[in-house]
């Protein structure tokens, strides 16, 4: 069974941080974001392409991302952040519940985040060795020894959400959704959906 929310403070609340308090860990893109903070490097990322083309001789993913967010400048105050959950994070620290930014996003850009937020414990992202998604960020998260609750929005959290204590997505795709009330059951763990607004 799904749980439905729309305000910060019931999420909050069915969470029961205060009563058992442990870390909270949220994802950037699509989650603390309105949507992808790669929107934001293009088109100047384009002018840029050749050049990684021409002077990285691994085409990973993280290498890219790592090489157009050390060149392309960007303005993470003038980003759409979800109320719902920046109310969340505020709640937590108020409650003294660390919170951590954990993304596939290049840490730099993490970093410059929380540098104009400033409310998260410490982030974690993507480097040239590592594209932290996935079981990459499972693990990374895993062997930080404690039981969490993460907020995340794709497919690409469900090794994420197997481990932690609960299920929260934000905005999830019907597609999501549906894996997610199956894979709920299968690993006996709440499912709480998060929505910026009333349908």
């Amino acid at each position: 069974m799904s749980i439905l929310h729309y305000q910060a403070g019931t999420l909050f609340q069915d969470l029961q941080l205060v009563q058992n308090p442990r870390p909270v860990y949220i994802d950037l893109d699509f989650t603390l974001l309105r949507t992808s903070s790669l929107y934001f490097f293009f088109p100047q990322a384009l002018k840029y392409l050749p050049f990684w083309i021409w002077e990285t001789p691994s085409y990973s993913w993280s290498c890219f991302k790592e090489y157009i967010s050390t060149r392309v400048s960007f303005q993470a105050q003038t980003w759409p952040y979800r109320p719902v959950v920046l109310e969340f994070i505020n709640l937590c620290r108020t409650h003294h519940i660390p919170c951590f930014l954990a993304t596939g996003a290049h840490r730099s850009v993490a970093q410059k985040v929380n540098t104009f937020l400033g409310c998260f414990q410490d982030v974690f992202g993507s480097t040239r060795e590592c594209h932290l998604v996935g079981q990459k960020k499972a693990d990374l998260i895993l062997s930080r020894g404690q039981p969490f609750t993460y907020l995340g929005d794709s497919t690409q959290d469900f090794a994420v959400w197997q481990n932690a204590l609960e299920i929260v997505a934000l905005n999830p795709s019907s597609y999501v959704q549906k894996r997610l009330e199956k894979c709920a059951l299968d690993w006996s763990k709440p499912l709480h959906l998060v929505y910026d607004q009333v349908p």
